[in-house]
């Protein structure tokens, strides 16, 4: 367990195991969308590909907060 949390995309991982969400949700993900002191996670931008080319999809927020 322990090699497995120094592995850099660790808490990529987690939040896509513990919240549910989807590869373009993850990669849509900023720095900016996570609240650590309110323990909130505002989900407001999707990536998709077309091909080769990657488009951001925007749509409504989602907000995950501690449960």
């Amino acid at each position: 367990m322990v090699s497995a949390t120094c592995d850099p995309l660790f808490a990529l991982c987690w939040l896509a195991a513990l919240r549910g969400l989807r590869r373009g949700k993850l990669c849509g993900l900023r720095w900016a969308d996570i609240d650590l002191d309110r323990s909130i996670l505002i989900i407001e931008r999707n990536r998709t590909t077309a091909g080769y080319h990657a488009l951001p999809l925007l749509g409504a927020a989602e907000v995950e907060g501690a449960r």
